[in-house]
């Protein structure tokens, strides 16, 4: 399988600070940020406004990204609707993953129609649990 490396698309102002320090110890794509370790995370946050509540969140969309070829969007939406693990994915059932995604999305009043659907959910769920095997 050949590993595709992603580039990070301009991340959003709250990520900015962490956007400088990844970038300048070379960290542009989310293959690497998504196999920091701690140590390396605290490291970045030694300089700047870097925290590692924000390193975090991104690995977390990191691991979406990579482990289930998802979208930066979509990543960030499950994230944002306190979906923040692979594990948190798998235990939801489609609807359950569609109130919670519609909720933030509905509360975001974007005007645009929802970015999961129930195809897609399933979908998502079932590579998650797929990721879930791979890794273990």
């Amino acid at each position: 399988m050949m590993i595709v490396k992603r580039t990070f698309d301009h991340l959003p102002k709250s990520f900015r600070s962490e956007e400088k320090a990844l970038l300048a110890k070379g960290i542009n794509n989310w293959d690497s940020l998504m196999n920091l370790n701690t140590k390396e995370m605290v490291d970045l946050t030694k300089s700047g406004r870097t925290t590692l509540r924000n390193l975090k969140r991104l690995q977390c969309i990191a691991i979406f990204i990579c482990r289930l070829n998802l979208l930066q969007e979509e990543a960030s939406l499950l994230i944002h609707s306190g979906i923040a693990s692979l594990e948190a994915l798998r235990k939801l059932s489609p609807q359950e993953l569609l109130i919670k995604t519609g909720r933030l999305e509905r509360m975001l009043n974007i005007g645009r129609d929802p970015l999961v659907t129930l195809e897609k959910a399933n979908n998502w769920i079932r590579a998650a649990n797929q990721a879930k095997k791979e890794l273990t």
